[in-house]
């Protein structure tokens, strides 16, 4: 006998949320807002950590001492 009460991450029927951050949707302004603010400065962000990382490392190297 089977019983209709399965687990709900069990079900089949399930919608999977979209691969494409683009497809993703909210009604929420506030939401909208701060994924827009998020996604700017990250962009902005992580390449500039990456930039940090290397010239550190070309400095290190190189012998040259960026904090006198």
């Amino acid at each position: 006998m089977r019983s209709n009460t399965a687990e709900p991450y069990l079900r089949w029927d399930l919608r999977d949320t979209p691969p494409d951050p683009a497809e993703r949707t909210t009604n929420d302004l506030a939401v909208g807002i701060a994924q827009l603010i998020a996604g700017a400065v990250m962009s902005i962000l992580g390449p500039l950590f990456w930039a940090a990382i290397v010239l550190g490392l070309m400095a290190d190297m190189l012998g040259i001492n960026l904090f006198r």
